[in-house]
C-alpha cells in the first residue's frame, strides 16, 4: 500500500475532471478501492505510458505520484497532462539519483532486507501491477 497513491481521493478527481471535461484518466493501481471506478484506464507507470501513446485523446488526468507527468510530456509528444491531485508528491522517490544508484551498485552497499511478511504484501502489488501492464 502505497501513502502517496493513497493521498488521490474521488473528489481530486472529480475536481480535475471538471476542469478539463474532454481529458481522459489514468490511474494507477496502488490508489484506493474507489479510484478505478472514475478511470478511464487503470494500469502501471509502463502501461499507462503506452496508453497515453496509443489513445486518439490528447488530453489525460494523471492520478499517480505527479512525477510521471515529466515522463509522460517527455515520452509523448503532443499531448497534455495534468496532476489530479497536487499532493500525490514522494520525496522518497526524488532521493535516488542516476550517479547514487551507479556508486551503490559499484560499491554493492545498502543491501535492503526485506521482512518475508512485508515481502508477501508487496509481491502481491508487484504481480498486480505485472497483471494490468
Amino acid at each position: 500500500m502505497c501513502p502517496v497513491h493513497h493521498k488521490i481521493t474521488v473528489k481530486d478527481m472529480i475536481k480535475a475532471k471538471d476542469a478539463h471535461p474532454g481529458a481522459k484518466i489514468i490511474a494507477h493501481p496502488e490508489c484506493t478501492p474507489e479510484v478505478p471506478d472514475y478511470a478511464d484506464y487503470l494500469g502501471s507507470t509502463g502501461a499507462m505510458i503506452n496508453f497515453c501513446k496509443d489513445a486518439d485523446a490528447t488530453e489525460f488526468l494523471v492520478a499517480d505520484e505527479v512525477g510521471l507527468i515529466n515522463m509522460l510530456e517527455r515520452q509523448v509528444q503532443g499531448k497534455s497532462f495534468y496532476p489530479v491531485s497536487d499532493n500525490a508528491f514522494c520525496r522518497a522517490m526524488k532521493k535516488p539519483t542516476l550517479a547514487s544508484i551507479e556508486k551503490a551498485l559499484k560499491k554493492d552497499r545498502y543491501e535492503v532486507v526485506v521482512p518475508h511478511e512485508i515481502a508477501a504484501d508487496a509481491r502481491r502489488s508487484i504481480d498486480r501491477m505485472f497483471e494490468l501492464s
